[in-house]
């Protein structure tokens, strides 16, 4: 429906063949590549741990990546360093925007945590869960906002469903994690009150308004698929 969607859209397009390239690389690409080829690839319950392992080794690998980022992050104060994409041979597998690590750590975090719910052997739990506590703090590192909130909630819904029955016998636990982890919730606190950064909110203040004007002059059909940027650019802004 959604890619239905997208091509009657493709009628308000000033670039029709821009539009139709945007409608089959990425969005429908993405739908056959991350839905259509997995149902129809991973047809057992051992399949499907298997490529959770490859997804946890590959969250782990980002993890470390950002945190060399953060270590070598070129900035005149430590208050301006964040995890970022480090270099490897030259490449940047990760691209090179703090918030590309950040979307990687929080599709894999869910999965770390679920694979020490699934793992029996104790000390294999204990370094799954270590390497889902590197992840998160990791995440935190990058001082993605929206990677800190999609955490977060990851921890809360997975802490509720799993553990709700246990609350008042892990209470120690839990103060012992917060005072761990605040520390980092001061520092981005003061992190968040630096200038760049409040730019960036009206920045993204100033993208949600575009979007509206843009969606008040197409309510129906909308503008014509990969055109935002288009529109970003004719703002005076």
């Amino acid at each position: 429906a959604f890619v239905v969607a997208s091509f009657l859209s493709i009628s308000n397009a000033e670039d029709m063949a821009a539009s139709v390239k945007y409608v089959l690389r990425p969005l429908s690409f993405f739908y056959l590549m991350f839905v259509v080829f997995p149902l129809n690839t991973i047809r057992t319950p051992k399949e499907l741990l298997r490529v959770f392992y490859i997804f946890y080794g590959i969250g782990v690998l980002t993890a470390l990546n950002g945190l060399w980022g953060f270590l070598t992050y070129p900035s005149v104060s430590i208050l301006q360093k964040r995890a970022i994409p480090a270099e490897i041979f030259g490449l940047f597998p990760y691209g090179t925007s703090h918030n590309l690590i950040a979307e990687v750590l929080v599709s894999v975090i869910p999965i770390g945590l679920l694979l020490v719910w699934l793992n029996h052997k104790e000390w294999n739990r204990k370094l799954l869960f270590l390497g889902t506590v590197f992840m998160f703090g990791v995440n935190l590192l990058t001082f993605s906002r929206t990677g800190w909130i999609a955490a977060l909630l990851e921890v809360v819904i997975f802490g509720y469903v799993m553990y709700r029955h246990k609350i008042k016998n892990m209470a120690m636990g839990l103060l012992i994690v917060g005072a761990v982890f605040a520390p980092v919730m001061v520092y981005m606190l003061v992190f968040s009150s630096q200038s760049f950064v409040q730019s960036s909110d009206e920045n993204r203040l100033l993208l949600n308004e575009i979007a509206y004007d843009t969606w008040r002059d197409f309510p129906v059909l909308g503008a014509g698929p990969g055109r935002f940027r288009e529109f970003v650019g004719k703002n005076t802004v």
